[in-house]
């Protein structure tokens, strides 16, 4: 019964709270992510990654 309703109304009433960690905890913690290395998923690394598709310049396509 507890698991059932308490727990997911509290979690509910908590919002955000749910997931504070403590500074000094956080930093003990080991960096793991499920997805991979970050820097592989990033926006920013997949715009600046070195692609070849041609041998000419690059140019801008304006409509």
């Amino acid at each position: 019964m507890v698991r059932l309703l308490l727990v997911p109304a509290i979690m509910q009433l908590l919002g955000r709270a749910n997931w504070w960690l403590p500074t000094s905890i956080n930093r003990k913690l080991p960096d793991f992510n499920i997805e991979g290395r970050p820097e592989f998923h990033t926006p920013e690394k997949a715009i600046h990654t070195p692609h070849i598709t041609s041998t000419g310049p690059v140019m801008e396509h304006t409509m």
